[in-house]
């Protein structure tokens, strides 16, 4: 089996959807696995032939190809935005074909809200979260009860809505400094109703029915041939980017990582956690990828950002929760340096530069391939 894992070299954002895209097409028979975090992810892919451009999100960026994605043990489920991008998908005349391991685990409507709520209470000094929920999942299962996709699809509807409602109760005791006077009365309502929850569980059995279950976490004991594939590369599409990475991400002034980082891992690790037993880092080709300048869209230290530099990017628009996006210069031998240090052992390490259009960089250039677009027609274009 040939593996090929896309990382972010940096602060995320740096191309990885538009590469996962470049190697559907040139490897062999793949399918796309999504490794860590969830449908925070925007990935964003310019299809010229289809003339369509998608910003993924709980999809693999091989999907306008026909590539099925699977969804890794690590990789938080969340049937709201998967409902929603499936019928966005499916308005293009794309029947996306998904499959998920045993192990993922679950996110609810109440990790979203009350990430959303801690973010509006912290003011100025938010996290920069984007506000699904990535955080709050991870901590409700460590503190408080684990819940995998796959033990919620086996309680019926009143099991489901006791522990929709039994997770709420305990977040907001335990994560809103406020606890329910944090809440805004109507809004705490619309949580707990029944059109509310009936329509989420709605959601939750049409993703169930829809995603076929792997028979193990680990992606090397699975027959491919028994799920109607022909798989020969495995593409896993990291989300994020190293510098996000509690490992790799600098301190803040109380050398705190985890306030501005995320709570999965980003580089090469993380791809063979999602991967599972049977695999090693010597079997997977390391594709690092970063713009020819650096971005960070959210709060947290950014000691390179440049208020000179200003790029359109259409897909990383202000939102309350991150703000605006920002810009600022790459130091090309801390990227080598950060690229070394994650990649040990891989069969094949590259770094991959994009956006090269928008700003020239021939430090950049000589130690990497090339993925660029063009200017005008958005086609892909390697040299």
């Amino acid at each position: 089996m040939h593996i090929e894992a896309v990382i972010g070299a940096n602060y995320g954002d740096e191309g990885k959807g538009m590469l996962t895209e470049h190697l559907c097409r040139k490897c062999s028979k793949p399918i796309v696995v999504l490794s860590n975090g969830g449908c925070q992810r925007g990935h964003t892919v310019n299809n010229v032939e289809l003339g369509i451009r998608h910003v993924f999100n709980h999809f693999g960026s091989g999907t306008l190809l026909g590539v099925p994605t699977v969804f890794s043990k690590t990789f938080l489920l969340n049937p709201i935005k998967y409902i929603e991008e499936k019928q966005e998908l499916e308005k293009l005349g794309l029947k996306p074909k998904t499959l998920r391991a045993p192990g993922c685990l679950l996110q609810l409507p109440s990790d979203m809200f009350v990430n959303q709520m801690l973010e509006k209470q912290r003011g100025r000094s938010k996290h920069g979260s984007c506000g699904w929920g990535i955080w709050e999942t991870k901590v409700r299962n460590r503190d408080f009860s684990p819940l995998a996709f796959d033990d919620f699809s086996k309680l019926d509807y009143s099991q489901k809505k006791k522990a929709m409602l039994e997770a709420l109760a305990w977040q907001i005791d335990f994560r809103l400094e406020n606890g329910k006077e944090s809440i805004d009365e109507k809004v705490y309502r619309a949580m707990t109703s029944e059109g509310f929850i009936s329509h989420f569980v709605q959601d939750f059995e049409e993703m169930a029915a829809d995603v076929e279950m792997l028979e193990s976490d680990q992606l090397a004991d699975i027959d491919w041939h028994k799920h109607g594939l022909d798989v020969k590369t495995l593409v896993v599409e990291n989300a994020q980017g190293l510098l996000l990475d509690q490992k790799y991400a600098p301190a803040d002034e109380n050398g705190c990582r985890d306030i501005h980082s995320t709570p999965s891992q980003t580089g090469l690790e993380g791809a063979l956690e999602a991967l599972g037993d049977g695999f090693t880092a010597n079997d997977v080709v390391a594709n690092y990828v970063s713009r020819s300048y650096l971005t960070r869209h959210g709060s947290g230290p950014f000691p390179e950002y440049d208020s000179s530099m200003k790029f359109n990017d259409a897909t990383n628009v202000y939102n309350d929760y991150q703000g605006s996006i920002r810009f600022g210069k790459l130091n090309v031998e801390e990227l080598v340096e950060r690229v070394k240090a994650d990649s040990m052992g891989a069969k094949e390490v590259n770094i991959v530069a994009t956006h090269m259009n928008e700003l020239e960089n021939e430090e950049l250039r000589e130690v990497s391939k090339l993925v660029s677009y063009e200017d005008d027609s958005r086609k892909f274009k390697q040299t």
